[in-house]
């Protein structure tokens, strides 16, 4: 579970095991979406969310509870349940804690295991409700050590690092809805886990919607960038009225009524980011992971670039 953060990125790029927004389908899609599953409500999500914050991010279909522990360090703590890819509940209950760090957010870091000190190597040890106390008081004292994808923070004396849940191939909802983690103040939400398009569509939509890509203007090689289509989100990013379509290391979006490929620099240069027609550019950290984030106005790549600027149609 412990791999680099380099290496953590191409695995999620070729395997399309990133995190993926899909929004609601709009009403003159719902004929081509599949009314099998019921959707899944975890015991991890709001019950009834406010209606200010329903509004406010309408491509939220479920929002997770976080208790907060640091909001400053954006470190909270989490209650909530697991399925596997079948839909089926594998874990009834887990408390987890969640770290909305600028590289790695995450909400699947154990509260049950710890690897006291600072070496990754040294014997695990149980929190309890006895000393879950000493949990929050080192995490509101300590500091944020960020050298690995786990969690490690370091007090005065002494340091504990928190491992991810052993539970890497698990969903919070079998990615048939759209789970968002709130920042602190719900301000902006993280796109935590998403729908994919072959969930929510029937195979006679997903067809239509392959032909389309298939005769964008694309970069790359046709057969490579359409790899993991199944696993592509539909999202319509610069609100054009108009789907686009989106996965950790593609992006195919509507200008008019072409539909374009995101251009990505190479090796070095792979945050670099184009976007055609106009050539607009930003820059995002290349060895992150790959997320959305959403203030309900725009959506933005690892909360460094603005795709609904960079994606609208005018100039």
């Amino acid at each position: 579970m412990r791999k680099t953060a380099s290496t953590h990125w191409w695995i999620l790029a070729a395997a399309c095991c990133c995190m993926l927004l899909c929004a609601t389908p709009s009403s003159a899609a719902e004929s081509d979406a599949i009314n099998a599953t019921p959707k899944i409500d975890n015991v991890g999500f709001m019950k009834n969310p406010p209606k200010e914050l329903v509004d406010r991010f309408p491509m939220c279909d479920a929002f997770l509870n976080v208790e907060w522990i640091d909001k400053e360090k954006k470190i909270g703590i989490s209650h909530y349940s697991l399925y596997n890819e079948k839909g089926e509940k594998v874990v009834q209950s887990i408390d987890a804690l969640i770290h909305l760090d600028p590289q790695f957010p995450r909400y699947d870091y154990s509260t049950t295991e710890y690897y006291p000190g600072s070496s990754i190597d040294s014997p695990k040890q149980p929190f309890n409700k006895k000393n879950l106390h000493n949990l929050r008081s080192l995490i509101k004292n300590g500091k944020v050590d960020r050298t690995n994808i786990d969690l490690r923070i370091k007090g005065n004396s002494r340091g504990i690092e928190f491992a991810r849940l052993p539970y890497e191939s698990y969903s919070l909802a079998n990615h048939q809805r759209n789970i968002c983690v709130p920042y602190p103040g719900n301000h902006r939400m993280w796109l935590a886990e998403n729908k994919y398009i072959s969930k929510i569509y029937s195979n006679d939509k997903l067809k239509k919607i392959r032909k389309t890509l298939e005769s964008a203007h694309l970069m790359s090689n046709k057969i490579s960038i359409l790899e993991g289509f199944d696993c592509f989100l539909s999202v319509d990013l610069n609100f054009d009225g108009k789907q686009d379509y989106y996965a950790c290391n593609s992006l195919l979006y509507s200008v008019g009524d072409d539909y374009y490929e995101l251009i990505r620099g190479s090796h070095a240069e792979y945050g670099k980011l184009k976007f055609p027609p106009f050539c607009r550019k930003c820059e995002i950290n290349a060895f992150s992971d790959c997320y959305l984030t959403t203030d309900g106005e725009q959506f933005f790549l690892n909360n460094q670039c603005n795709l609904t600027e960079s994606t609208k149609g005018d100039e």
